[in-house]
């Protein structure tokens, strides 16, 4: 398997491109493995569970550009999910 020579200006001007590129993920805003991770699902069962919450309109889905590996800055677009809060008069 090939790694990337660190050490290299080439890598080190591609790190900064690709840093460059990440989107600021705003708070409350989670990735189905965080969301697994906080509900005690793995995330095949989460990702379910995630898709009923979209189809009750009680969360909302967004993509963000993300780092999934720090060592080699590799850019993913990732969805993220958040909590919709309801009308308190909605709730009754």
């Amino acid at each position: 398997m090939l790694h990337r020579n660190t050490k290299c200006e080439w890598t080190k001007t591609l790190h900064e491109a690709l840093s460059s590129s990440v989107d600021v993920v705003p708070k409350g805003w989670l990735t189905s493995g965080e969301v697994a991770k906080l509900i005690g699902l793995q995330r095949p069962q989460a990702l379910k569970h995630l898709a009923v919450m979209l189809e009750k309109k009680r969360a909302e889905r967004r993509m963000f550009k993300i780092i999934i590996n720090k060592e080699y800055n590799l850019l993913r677009s990732v969805y993220h999910y958040r909590l919709i809060k309801k009308p308190t008069s909605l709730l009754k």
